[in-house]
């Protein structure tokens, strides 16, 4: 709270009622108090909770205020001036209109809601999706709600209707869950039970007794305490040694927003001062310097800087404009008023300067007849007697000199405003149950929202490698997902027969591969499909592989449970997630510079770094597109098994490395001078180290050999081969894959500018499909690629093979929906967006908006004729 807020009773008492509190047991003198012992008891208690009259200056309120529910109940019920509420009011209705068609789904509502065969997953098994006409016209409802509450007309009725058909939304898929929406949820359920809708509405003007009317001090505390929340607990959880060490967000120091810094500082120095340190400070901080009159400015200027910064980095909708339009209610609460009051004379001043000698002076004559003020008048603004005011004229005549003036401080502004039975006033001894009844929900609301984020411990189930459902845990940013490799597979339990299951079929995005709860949804929706296509007698499992902040790529479920018939509650820990192998963290930064040495040696070369637990066998089958294709042993042991003729397998080398993690660079630094065609060639790599070099004994069988690699020993494998890793090691094994992605290495030498290996990379991007997706994770070209189907036909299930292809792997922070991330997705754009540009972004947005309105165009028609609705 502000200073002013700490005088709000002065303002509003007449001069009377105030000579009477001077008598009052309250502000007696000591020598003066009753004799009675619990009177001279309570007296001491709050003398000695008393706390410097400086921080009552901060904080708004003193120290007693607090110590009975009474005096809570009656500062939470202190009356406010609305402006500041009205204008939120205004701002987030105008913000939620446009995020409906966008990150609500109305533009594509026919997508998420209109194929039958799709598998949401909501927070309840229970709550369903509409048909799609019905969830179009709610959408509709929607619409229709956001503009009655940005015009305040029907707000209770408006605003009730849009919160309970948002929360349906919210609850109907976890799959789109995240912080933001979760905010918009709360804000607009705070926002119905308090009273914007008393200032600049048309309720308002209906309803003369609202019309500037005061609005209880508690309508202000609970978003101001949000909103603090929102950026503190997004700091606390940047705690996290990922974001600390920098692992978390990496590659943002190359978008065009970062030009400026990029003068005086590196890329690299960009993501981990900058972005990490700076947006971990900035979280933490922030709330307080919000609250503080001298330090407000400064926050909000910087506050500014950073959410405009991430509506062009990220792609998160509205995020960033709502938290720019809240923060605000940290000022003082009759800013709007201020702003408007100094618009009208910046306008007054042009207007005034255009006219001509003759004109000004009678705009000068009329000026100083409207500003004149009685003398009754005078002196009731300077005594505070708004008795004296009498009459509609004078009350003009005063609210129109404050303006004039700018003079739009509290004091006067609280004398214009009606009042308010709902507030408490000084003189207003009585407190009712309705009063102490709002009190305590108030209180629960903080207490709640401070205890969600850190409630993991009670809801077990919902974790798995991070904790709960993503949603209400504030930890924006923290973490960063990229998908290798996604495999589902039905086994006929009778005849043991597989049948591989195209996950993207059936699913908008890969959320579920990282929350185990979703997974089982995932797997009795699966259940049915399969069901539907003659399948009986079967158990599904999943074989997914992710990496979570730059570690290395490890499966996340066990694949062998049947997740149709694995345990599951919420309350429990769930035993088939694999934990993720936080040991090998360390790695990451060696990870990160093997993988900078062979960017140094072609931008055609990749590396894919895994991670395996014991006993359990990794399938991969590499395409043609995939040259000079190795793997290499960093630690532990594992037999590598080929489909591949006895002829080919008698031709396999294999070169033995030093054990020393250190000779693992050195060799690869050296074949800099090797041509881009032969960087992992078993010919060239031979004559780099050819006393390491010898032929390894392996053992025929009848579909090809298995070779047994160890620590620092790497094996070349042929393309358009299958092959399968198993771990024999103790401990979990970790290994990586190098080669040449040869669309990637075409679309390299296609560039007539390859000079420049950021452009051109940058550019290489853009050529061919299958193999060229650009890693938000590693910045390299992802040829070993996530499960896609083998069949013709995209719709069906297929099991033409025994593996999962690498072709086509996308990551969580480049080709997810932005509703699969815990990170948000986003494209590096290094040059500075002209007005072409800016044109094709207002030509796409009206797109959306158009298709919005086309699609509850047809569903309209659909409900009104009874036909089914055409989508083209």
């Amino acid at each position: 709270m502000e200073k002013e807020d700490a005088i709000t009773e002065d303002v509003i008492i007449p001069a009377s009622s105030r000579e009477k509190r001077k008598h009052s047991p309250r502000n007696m003198d000591s020598r003066e108090l009753p004799t009675d012992s619990r009177c001279r008891k309570h007296h001491k208690n709050m003398k000695k909770f008393r706390w410097p009259s400086w921080v009552s200056e901060i904080l708004g309120f003193r120290l007693d205020q607090l110590l009975t529910w009474d005096d809570l109940t009656r500062l939470l019920y202190r009356p406010c001036d609305p402006a500041s509420l009205a204008a939120t009011r205004i701002m987030f209705g105008i913000l939620m209109l446009l995020d409906l068609p966008q990150e609500r789904g109305m533009g594509i509502a026919d997508q998420l809601w209109g194929d039958p065969k799709l598998c949401h997953f909501p927070l309840f098994n229970w709550i369903k999706p509409f048909p799609l006409r019905w969830m179009l016209l709610l959408y509709g409802v929607m619409v229709v709600c956001t503009l009655l509450m940005i015009l305040g007309w029907k707000w209770r009725l408006s605003c009730g209707v849009f919160v309970t058909s948002y929360w349906y939304l919210f609850l109907l898929d976890k799959g789109t869950w995240n912080n933001h929406s979760y905010l918009y949820g709360l804000i607009s359920t705070m926002m119905l039970f308090s009273d914007p809708h008393r200032c600049w509405s048309v309720d308002s003007i209906t309803t003369p007794a609202l019309k500037n009317s005061h609005v209880p001090l508690w309508s202000y505390t609970v978003l101001r305490f949000q909103v603090f929340l929102l950026y503190f607990f997004a700091g606390l959880k940047k705690l996290d040694p990922d974001w600390l060490y920098g692992f978390s967000m990496q590659h943002l120091s190359e978008h065009w927003v970062f030009l400026p810094f990029r003068l005086i500082l590196s890329n690299d120095s960009i993501d981990y001062y900058i972005i990490h340190l700076g947006g971990f400070a900035l979280d933490l901080t922030i709330g307080f310097f919000l609250f503080l009159d001298q330090t407000r400015k400064v926050a909000l200027f910087f506050g500014m800087a950073f959410h405009l910064m991430n509506s062009q980095i990220f792609t998160i909708g509205m995020f960033p404009w709502v938290c720019m339009a809240t923060m605000p209610i940290f000022c003082q609460m009759s800013w709007p008023r201020t702003l408007i009051s100094s618009a009208k004379k910046v306008f007054s001043s042009f207007y005034y300067y255009s006219k001509s000698l003759l004109d000004k002076i009678r705009l000068k004559i009329r000026f100083s007849l409207h500003v004149k003020v009685s003398v009754h008048q005078r002196n009731a603004r300077e005594t505070g007697n708004t008795d004296l005011i009498s009459g509609k004229e004078d009350r003009k005549a005063l609210k129109s000199s404050m303006e004039t003036k700018n003079d739009c401080n509290k004091k006067e502004v609280l004398l214009l405003l009606q009042r308010n039975p709902d507030c408490c006033y000084e003189e207003s001894s009585t407190v009712y149950g309705k009063q102490k009844l709002t009190t305590l929900v108030v209180l629960a609301y903080i207490i709640l929202q401070l205890f969600l984020p850190f409630s993991h411990f009670i809801t077990k189930g919902y974790n798995t490698w991070t904790e709960g459902p993503y949603g209400y845990s504030w930890d924006m940013m923290v973490h960063s997902w990229d998908t290798l490799h996604i495999k589902i597979t039905a086994v006929n339990k009778e005849t043991q027969h597989k049948t591989y299951v195209d996950p993207n079929v059936w699913v908008k995005n890969n959320r579920w591969a990282s929350h185990v709860d979703m997974a089982v949804q995932l797997g009795q929706c699966l259940e049915d499909k399969l069901t539907h296509f003659g399948m009986a007698n079967f158990s599904l499992h999943f074989d997914v592989w992710r990496s979570l902040n730059r570690r290395f790529q490890q499966r996340v479920y066990d694949p062998n449970i049947d997740v149709l018939e694995a345990p599951w509650s919420p309350w429990q820990k769930t035993q088939w997630v694999l934990p993720i192998l936080s040991e090998l963290s360390p790695w990451r930064s060696r990870l990160r510079e093997i993988q900078k040495l062979y960017e140094e040696i072609s931008l055609a070369a990749n590396t894919i770094f895994i991670a395996d637990f014991p006993g359990m066998t990794l399938e991969n089958y590499l395409s043609k597109e995939l040259r000079n294709t190795t793997i290499e042993v960093l630690q532990g042991q594992v037999t590598v098994f080929l489909e591949i003729s006895h002829q080919t397998c008698e031709s396999i080398h294999l070169e033995l490395i030093s054990k020393d993690p250190e000779m693992n660079l050195n060799i690869i630094s050296s074949m800099k001078n090797i041509k881009q065609e032969n960087i992992v060639g078993t010919v060239k790599a031979t004559e780099i180290n050819k006393t390491n070099h010898k032929r390894v004994a392996h053992k025929k069988l009848n579909e090809g050999c298995e070779v047994t690699l160890r620590q620092g020993q790497k094996i070349s494998l042929p393309s358009e081969s299958l092959h399968q890793v198993k771990t024999t090691s103790d401990k979990p094994s970790v290994f990586m894959y190098t080669f040449i992605n040869e669309t990637l290495k075409r679309g390299i030498t296609g560039m007539k500018n390859n000079s420049d290996s950021s452009t051109a990379k940058e550019n290489a991007h853009s050529i061919g499909e299958s193999n060229l997706s650009a890693s938000g994770d590693e910045g390299i070209s992802k040829s070993c690629q996530r499960h896609r189907p083998w069949f013709s036909n995209p719709k069906l299930i297929y099991s033409k093979r025994k593996s999962t292809n690498w072709e086509n792997k996308e990551t969580a922070q480049d080709k997810e929906t932005a509703s699969d991330k815990q990170t948000v997705s986003h494209e590096f754009i290094t040059d500075v967006p002209t007005w072409k540009d800016l044109m094709n972004f207002f030509v796409w947005k009206s797109k959306i908006f158009t298709r919005s309105g086309r699609l509850l165009a047809k569903a309209l028609k659909s409900v009104l004729t009874g036909e089914s609705m055409n989508i083209v």
